[in-house]
């Protein structure tokens, strides 16, 4: 039987009010929770609470309520989260993030020497090319899909918690071993993004005019997340670079072998290439 959330039992803390720290805040204020949080950034703290997505800063949680804390900085901070807020980390009844990348996390936390019973590892698969809190919205991860992964040492009661937690916000679960996600992650949210920026980049190359760029709308569905946050980004490809260098490497080979067919003319192979393309796309995705 899951753990159910009450507003009455439970207050949030969250760390990083941009695009799904802000929606978590919203969301959660919207089934009448405390939700108290900071950002490096004040005008979004300020902004979330003109919104009345927050009650306050972490500094006036009510220490005799149980609390979720859930941190949604870039890859890089997870760190300075961990050693700035411990007390707040030890005290949660759970604590969980929504980094895209996992190991470098998990890496973190271990050096903080932190008790890790209480967290879970979250990754909700909803998002948009645009960031910051303005862009944030309380149906984010209606229908959307969340994956969560326990550690060695997390406690049954805290990933039931987190799951409901999840599902109070719209989201669908699924559950993966901590150790796959980043090789996972790498091919499937990684490389399209990488394929995007590299697909932008040689079209700038071209200094085409604006009004040049005949495209229809197939250029601007696929390249709309060249339009993602920059540093979030650069965290990713740092913290997972070995992971996506090999995503790279299997891509490389097939795209390698589809030009091959298509410098022989090989129409029977261009044919099927596709046709098993499409075909994959139509049935899983």
């Amino acid at each position: 039987m899951q753990d159910q959330l009450k507003s009455d039992d439970f207050q949030f803390g969250i760390i990083g009010l941009g695009l799904i720290g802000g929606s978590i805040a919203k969301s959660l204020s919207a089934n009448k929770f405390e939700v108290f949080a900071e950002d490096s950034n004040k005008s979004y703290f300020d902004e979330a609470i003109k919104d009345k997505a927050l009650v306050g800063s972490l500094d006036e949680i009510n220490e005799s309520k149980d609390l979720i804390l859930i941190i949604c900085v870039p890859v890089s901070a997870h760190e300075d989260v961990f050693l700035k807020h411990s007390n707040l980390l030890n005290s949660a009844k759970l604590v969980t993030d929504c980094s895209s990348v996992k190991n470098s996390v998990l890496d973190d936390l271990v050096k903080s020497g932190l008790d890790s019973k209480n967290y879970v590892f979250s990754h909700p698969m909803a998002g948009s090319e645009k960031s910051g809190y303005l862009n944030s919205n309380e149906k984010l991860f209606e229908d959307k899909t969340c994956i969560l992964m326990a550690g060695e040492a997390t406690e049954e009661s805290s990933l039931r918690l987190c799951k409901s937690l999840w599902q109070l916000l719209g989201s669908k679960i699924s559950l993966i071993d901590l150790k796959d996600h980043d090789a996972l992650l790498a091919l499937t949210s990684h490389l399209p993004h990488l394929i995007s920026f590299s697909l932008i980049s040689t079209l700038a190359e071209l200094n085409l005019d604006s009004n040049k760029i005949f495209s229809g709308g197939g250029l601007k569905d696929f390249t709309r997340i060249a339009s993602s946050d920059v540093k979030m980004w650069k965290d990713i490809f740092s913290s997972n670079n070995e992971n996506i260098s090999n995503a790279i490497d299997k891509f490389v080979k097939k795209i390698t072998l589809f030009k091959n067919y298509i410098v022989d003319n090989d129409l029977e192979n261009i044919e099927n290439f596709i046709e098993d393309a499409k075909n994959f796309r139509d049935k899983n995705l």
